[in-house]
């Protein structure tokens, strides 16, 4: 009997498929400090395709916008897990 090929044999979403994603994570100074040298970072709390460096004295974003420090901790001072969980954008 002749076997008979599985014509669904995809490989599943993920399954050898690298990504880019840095697994150490970064304190919030060290992050500063990346940032200062050019590098795009990220946070647990960003989406996905969201990064922030720093240009000057203020924080950019993807999205072209700029903040003061000021500006961007104003709302978030009050939120704990600030102080770690940062990677440097891979994408």
């Amino acid at each position: 009997m002749e076997e008979q090929k599985n014509q669904n044999s995809e490989t599943p979403k993920g399954v050898g498929v690298e990504t880019e994603v840095s697994a150490q994570t970064f304190t919030f100074d060290e992050a500063m400090n990346l940032m200062k040298c050019g590098k795009k970072m990220t946070h647990r709390y960003f989406a996905i395709d969201e990064w922030m460096t720093i240009d000057g004295k203020c924080y950019e974003f993807e999205d072209g916008n700029k903040a003061t420090p000021e500006e961007f901790w104003t709302l978030r001072i009050m939120i704990k897990g600030w102080q770690n969980g940062w990677t440097i954008f891979a994408h």
